[in-house]
């Protein structure tokens, strides 16, 4: 008894010890996570501890932050790699590396072309604000003066990345004054040089009372004369900030303020007839004639006069002659197309886009269109690519694009293509009485019912999803041709949505040896509560911080109730590079009231679009109702999605079916690609990665009986959901015949 005693205490001894041990371990294990990007703030004081601000994330370095600078010193505007963990609200940074800039070069390039209206003071690094946007220029920007130097007023061209809320500027070059003007910018001016720089020519000219500042990007031509007090100019300039700048500016034989013509005149368009021989006689200028003689001074700086190409002249009305005083060719630019007038709108794919900028042309349902510094641009509803559907507003005279924002797909559809979406009903004719022709809302959308309209599967009442197939009339309202009820979509099937992500925390409670997995996870920066019915499948490795896993939950309201997580394969959390990507799927529940920028509610998770974006509609518009796919990275907390996707949601598919499994092989990629093949009932499925997998009541296992619904999509039938079944509580009607 005594011996049984002593064993009594040892084994009371040890059980004390394990329970101390465990009260040390931190109940949430932090998972480490890593960051590139330029550094944008660090402490100063020649201290490394305190607030960096790498990338468009902020860090804390403290006494525990170990320093690399094998591949540099680390200042404003170096790469740098900085790995930490989420600690409190903050990210604490335990190691930050410098990094060579072919690391960061990864961030899409932009162009941007303006004038320089700030620069930092004493330097060339900080701040720069070039034609209404800001820069920063770090160490690595390079800076090219080949034509003048990057002073204020001066043309120049901004080569860019962004990185986090920041511009980065890579390259700062001059360039000549005419690339700041397009289309409509450029003014003309005819008058006296009151006064001119006194030392050289840059500086501030005033020309008949009005000033123009002239830079190093300006154009000098004295061919009539030396520039002087009192002589006769031309100036063509454009107005930036409440500026004249110059472009050119050159000796003229004849002013329209002087005394010799007070009368005169000009005018550009397309040479349609002229005396080529001779030179005098009549010329047709888009349409209109004019008069040139003797006197008539000809310039044919910018090509030979030809019919067809574009001209200026400037004249003078005697009696009801127009009287040319010079006609001189100019660049095709500065004509459009004789004879219209006024503004147009188009709706179209866009087709080719500039490369790395904006500005330039644009072919959109096969017309060019010219988008100039001036045209405003709207991404709202997705980033500009070639097959986005666009609208484009323009002016008739050249084609040039007044304004280009993105729209739906199924805006760019005509009467004979017919769309379709699935969406909630949120409102209906007659306050929901029993007529149902007028307009039905839904997923945000309007939708006019008419007696042509197909209406199945009812009772029809708000809150139900269904499936509307429509067109796009000419006026723009889309009409309704068929409307299908979704019954056997019930309300837990409404919050039931899943994720794909690393484990970045998990639960660590429990006696040693025997962990306990309920608790609060946090994966892809989304919480979830396993609960003591939470199913836990470790097929693909242990459960580890940085394990790619995926979670099926329901919402019930602000908590996120997982009801399966299970480890995968690493490559089912990467995108088609081999990058790490987040993926959820679910309903939409709430959008921006205005296009799609700004924060959505999916699957009860927030998530953050941007009009770089990529938005996929291939099964439907993208609304309130929709099913969907995101992809998202975690940007200082926020879910920033760069790409979306709409998708038929689970169960409502138009083919239901039940049989025996066979189960196929391949991994579900981020790429949505049909990689899995299950035959059911000796029929074959493709299984995506949008697709629902229920086991909760039995394994996916070869023989195992399934109930399946799908659609069927170029030529396959795409599973939306797959039950395994219990086959021993399962009882199927008799039906008698």
């Amino acid at each position: 008894m005594r011996d049984m005693s002593r064993n009594n205490r040892k084994y009371l001894f040890t059980a004390i010890m394990i329970v101390l041990l465990l009260a040390m371990v931190p109940a949430l294990v932090l998972a480490q996570m890593s960051h590139k990007g330029l550094v944008e703030s660090m402490p100063g004081g020649g201290t490394l501890t305190g607030t960096w601000e790498i990338g468009g994330m902020t860090f804390t370095a403290d006494d525990n932050t170990t320093f690399d600078l094998d591949k540099g010193p680390l200042a404003v505007g170096v790469c740098a790699e900085v790995e930490y963990v989420m600690q409190g609200g903050d990210n604490l940074a335990t190691k930050i590396a410098s990094k060579s800039a072919d690391d960061c070069a990864g961030e899409p390039q932009f162009h941007h072309t303006g004038l320089v209206q700030e620069k930092p003071a004493g330097g060339t690094e900080g701040d720069w604000a070039i034609g209404g946007m800001t820069f920063r220029a770090t160490a690595s920007t390079q800076f090219d003066e080949t034509n003048g130097p990057l002073d204020v007023g001066v043309c120049a061209e901004v080569e860019y990345s962004v990185s986090g809320m920041h511009n980065v500027a890579n390259k700062i070059a001059s360039k000549n004054a005419g690339d700041c003007a397009g289309g409509d910018d450029r003014q003309s001016a005819d008058g006296t040089i009151d006064s001119m720089p006194g030392d050289g020519l840059l500086g501030t000219w005033t020309i008949s009372g009005v000033d123009y500042l002239a830079t190093t990007t300006t154009h000098f031509e004295q061919s009539d004369g030396p520039f002087e007090p009192g002589a006769c100019v031309e100036v063509e300039f454009v107005v930036q900030n409440g500026l004249n700048i110059a472009i050119k500016i050159e000796t003229e034989h004849h002013c329209g303020g002087g005394t010799l013509h007070p009368d005169v005149q000009k005018a550009t368009g397309i040479l349609n007839a002229f005396p080529s021989t001779t030179m005098t006689g009549t010329w047709t200028i888009s349409g209109v004639d004019y008069l040139a003689t003797e006197a008539t001074e000809f310039d044919q700086n910018h090509g030979a006069f030809a019919v067809g190409v574009c001209v200026k002249v400037k004249y003078v009305m005697v009696n009801t002659t127009r009287q040319a005083l010079e006609i001189e060719t100019e660049s095709p630019d500065d004509c459009g197309q004789p004879g219209q007038s006024g503004e147009a709108e188009l709706t179209g794919a866009i087709e080719v886009m500039p490369s790395g900028t904006l500005t330039g042309t644009w072919v959109i349902a096969g017309q060019s269109f010219t988008a100039t510094l001036q045209t405003r641009f709207e991404q709202e509803h997705g980033q500009f690519e070639v097959g986005r559907c666009v609208e484009v507003e323009y002016l008739l005279n050249g084609h040039i694009a007044t304004k280009i924002k993105t729209k739906g797909e199924h805006d760019c559809r005509g009467e004979t293509e017919e769309s379709e979406a699935h969406g909630f009903i949120t409102a209906l004719p007659g306050g929901g009485t029993l007529v149902l022709t007028g307009t039905w809302t839904i997923g945000g959308l309007d939708y006019l019912v008419t007696t042509d309209t197909k209406l199945e599967h009812g009772p029809f009442y708000v809150g139900l999803l269904v499936e509307v197939k429509f067109y796009r009339r000419s006026d723009g309202v889309l009409v309704a041709t068929k409307i299908e009820g979704k019954q056997q979509v019930d309300e837990e099937d409404k919050h039931t949505a899943k994720a794909y992500g690393l484990i970045e925390a998990r639960p660590m409670t429990g006696t040693l040896g025997s962990i306990v997995l309920t608790g609060t996870w946090t994966i892809g920066g989304v919480d979830y509560e396993a609960t003591a019915e939470t199913k836990f499948e470790a097929e693909h490795g242990p459960f580890d911080l940085g394990a790619c896993v995926k979670v099926r939950y329901r919402v019930e309201g602000t908590t996120n109730i997982a009801l399966k997580i299970e480890t995968k394969k690493a490559e089912e959390c990467q995108d088609e590079h081999g990058e790490h990507s987040n993926r959820g799927f679910g309903f939409v529940e709430s959008a921006p009231p205005q296009g799609v920028i700004g924060t959505w509610i999916i699957g009860g998770v927030e998530y953050e679009i941007t009009a770089q974006t990529k938005i996929k509609e291939e099964h439907g518009a993208l609304g309130v109702g929709a099913y969907v796919k995101v992809k998202y990275r975690l940007e200082g907390g926020v879910r920033m999605v760069h790409e979306i996707e709409t998708h038929v949601p689970p169960e409502a598919g138009s083919v239901d079916d039940i049989g025996s499994l066979h189960l196929g092989g391949g991994a579900l990629r981020t790429t949505g690609t049909l990689t899995q093949t299950w035959t059911i009932g000796g029929v074959d499925y493709q299984i995506i990665d949008a697709t629902l997998l229920d086991d909760s009541q039995a394994p996916f296992a070869n023989g195992q009986l399934v109930t399946v619904n799908a659609y069927p999509w170029r030529g396959e039938l795409i599973a939306t959901r797959v039950n395994a079944l219990q086959t021993q509580s399962l009882y199927l009607p008799l039906v008698l015949r």
